[in-house]
């Protein structure tokens, strides 16, 4: 299976659960051919990290759907753990600005400074949270926000 996979130009990812289990993921290119397609051509690894598991699983569920390869976390702390255990950065990081333990903006400076993530955007309720340092996701989204937003970000981290 790997060798038609990677024959077409595509990826195949694993995920492991520290209690148990993996999930592999199978990531083919897209149909060039459709300008309104708004997926991923190739696996953009998202860290979502949202420690609400409603919104976590709406978000992560709404990525896949779209082609990215989503990493999850419900804490900064586990956010941490899991970029850790990739050998290369993470292309974009989803955080929640208000996460128990640490906040969403010096947990995005951490994962910058430690150079496990390439991007940070940001996901809130409260429009004047970020004092319009950056752009920011606001909740409750939908999926058409979500997609639109994160494809934004991707093509601009891409740009450069």
């Amino acid at each position: 299976m790997m060798q038609s996979v990677t024959a077409v130009g595509g990826v195949v990812g694993v995920e492991n659960f520290t209690s148990g289990g993996a999930r592999f993921s199978v990531y083919v290119p897209l149909d060039e051919g459709n300008p309104k397609n708004t997926r991923a051509k190739s696996p953009v690894v998202v860290l979502l990290v949202e420690d609400e598991e409603d919104v976590r699983q709406f978000a992560e569920q709404t990525l896949l759907d779209e082609g990215y390869l989503v990493l999850r976390a419900s804490s900064a702390e586990e956010a941490i753990r899991v970029a850790c255990r990739r050998a290369q950065p993470v292309d974009l990081a989803l955080l929640d600005v208000s996460l128990p333990g640490m906040d969403g903006v010096a947990h995005a400076e951490h994962l910058l400074s430690q150079r496990l993530v390439r991007r940070v955007l940001f996901a809130t309720p409260h429009a004047g949270e970020l004092n319009g340092a950056t752009a920011a996701l606001l909740k409750p989204f939908g999926r058409e926000e979500l997609v639109r937003f994160v494809y934004e970000a991707r093509d601009a981290r891409l740009d450069h």
